[in-house]
């Protein structure tokens, strides 16, 4: 029988490829984005087979389970979940949705099958997680806890829990989601056992211990964003740096496809180049190792066509701005390089850009 919806081997598949649920789908990314930049997100698991608790672990465990009664149920949002949930967003200062209802919220075409761990104090809900299940997997999803048992580490407890549960059930790993190399909101994660990190260029787990910071594609981005900014400070040319671009490209162009695989965390534009119908995008690519500069005109439409609309490929008013913020429409590519760019590659494009224009 197939399992309908992010459920039994698709849910499997989908974790083992690097994807993650958020709200009622399942997406991926390979940065976490800040108002001062980005950092790399690194996909983790930890293999269930002869996985055994540290011994701050175990120790937790078992003075926790001392006190408190644990019961695994399907996932339900009551009115002791909503008080429990309540009580801990007033504690925290970063982004929450608005009620614990809200996080088994699921598109009823492609549902989820989630399960919940609830830990009491005598017949008082303290805390609680959420996770879903596949066919030999789990992805755990949030915890919450009553602040005044914060001294029980109750966010690490519920995670052992989810883990101990596994392995009741036999199964082979369990998925807690990210961890950001720079910050250190989730390394707690770490605390469970030998994680393994995803390096979604091979398609493969490796060891998280073996992860090397300084050969993350953040680290990378930061070379190149370094080099470009070297270079048009010897030109003494100012530009703009934009974060998290989004470039429409349509169906028809097949050279540029591969810029959908591309997740771009920054692209380099001349100061107000924007004010023409055509200009140039410069980045780098973390998949190809390589710099890359694309021609761009305005994003006018929000849904794919076959091509670019004729208008866009028409001369506009010279009176006429152009401004965007960030979003734009790849029209093809003028220029790549191993290397980083030089001056040349730079006259290169804008030669190309200036034709652009000319035969708009």
């Amino acid at each position: 029988m197939v399992s309908k919806g992010f459920t039994g081997k698709l849910l499997d598949r989908y974790l083992a490829s690097g994807w993650y649920r958020m709200g009622s789908r399942m997406f991926t990314c390979r940065y976490n984005f800040y108002p001062w930049g980005f950092l790399t997100t690194v996909w983790t698991r930890l293999p269930l087979e002869g996985h055994k608790p540290s011994k701050r672990v175990k120790k937790l465990l078992r003075k926790n389970g001392e006190r408190f009664t644990i019961e695994v149920h399907k996932a339900r949002a009551e009115l002791a979940e909503e008080r429990v949930f309540h009580a801990y967003t007033l504690e925290k200062d970063y982004d929450l949705h608005d009620t614990a209802a809200s996080y088994l919220r699921a598109d009823p075409d492609a549902p989820f099958n989630t399960w919940q761990i609830s830990v009491f104090d005598d017949d008082k809900l303290v805390a609680f997680s959420y996770f879903d299940l596949g066919s030999e997997t789990v992805q755990s999803l949030c915890g919450f806890f009553d602040p005044a048992y914060k001294h029980f580490s109750m966010g690490l407890y519920t995670l052992a829990l989810e883990v101990e549960q596994c392995k009741v059930w036999d199964l082979s790993y369990h998925y807690s989601g990210y961890l950001v190399p720079g910050n250190d909101i989730f390394e707690y994660k770490r605390r469970v056992g030998a994680l393994e990190a995803f390096d979604d260029l091979s398609q493969l787990w490796y060891p998280l211990a073996e992860m090397d910071a300084s050969e993350l594609p953040d680290a990378h981005m930061r070379k190149a964003m370094k080099e470009y900014d070297d270079l048009f400070s010897q030109l003494n040319m100012s530009y703009s740096l934009r974060l998290q671009p989004k470039y429409y490209i349509g169906v028809s162009q097949q050279s540029l496809q591969w810029l959908r695989r591309e997740q771009l965390p920054f692209c380099i534009t001349e100061t107000r180049a924007n004010r023409r119908p055509y200009w140039a995008c410069h980045f780098y690519s973390f998949n190809y190792k390589r710099y890359f500069s694309i021609l761009c005109t305005t994003h006018a439409y929000e849904t794919e066509s076959v091509g670019l609309p004729k208008a866009l490929l028409a001369k506009a008013h010279p009176d006429q701005s152009y401004e965007h913020v960030g979003s734009g429409v790849a029209v093809r590519l003028l220029h790549q390089s191993q290397q980083p760019y030089t001056a040349a590659d730079l006259e290169h494009v804008w030669q190309a850009v200036r034709e652009a224009n000319l035969e708009g």
